[in-house]
């Protein structure tokens, strides 16, 4: 939900054009694409503990990188790291590593996340604008950062 929220304060900002910011996006949605089909072999053969350890890594990496971007390029690196993060860290990859968990059983564990997953809309949406808003959105990807930090722990 990020670039929904914080794509025209980037934009205004930074003076970088609206489409280059949103098409960060895309880039990361392309890079997570691509990394997808070995993510999933590597949580079949291994479990998904690691990748998902690796997801929040990249996550904050990622997020940290997008606030510090001094320029287009640096900007769509950023994206592109979590991009790569959001191939081993979203519900593919968390689901499939339930799946691998629990097998049948797994249903209703994934059901609830899936609930959860969809309001987080209604708590993330309204926390990045109040944040952009009273830090700007260099501040608020730092704290997004730090949330996913604290993700690594839970993993490991």
């Amino acid at each position: 939900y990020l670039p929904a929220v914080l794509a025209k304060p980037i934009s205004v900002d930074t003076g970088w054009s609206l489409p280059w910011v949103v098409g960060g996006l895309s880039l990361g949605l392309l890079a997570g694409g691509i990394v997808s089909p070995r993510v999933g072999h590597t949580i079949e053969h291994h479990g998904g503990r690691l990748v998902l350890s690796c997801g929040s890594i990249l996550f904050t990496l990622g997020f940290v990188s997008l606030s510090l971007s001094p320029n287009i390029p640096t900007y769509l690196a950023a994206w592109l790291i979590i991009g790569l993060a959001m191939g081993c860290g979203l519900y593919d990859a968390t689901f499939a590593t339930l799946g691998g968990i629990y097998g049948q059983a797994a249903r209703p564990v994934i059901t609830i996340l899936t609930l959860f997953g969809g309001l987080s809309s209604t708590v993330c949406w309204p926390l990045t604008a109040f944040l952009n808003a009273e830090f700007g959105w260099r501040i608020t990807c730092l704290v997004y950062a730090g949330l996913h930090l604290g993700g690594v722990k839970f993993f490991v």
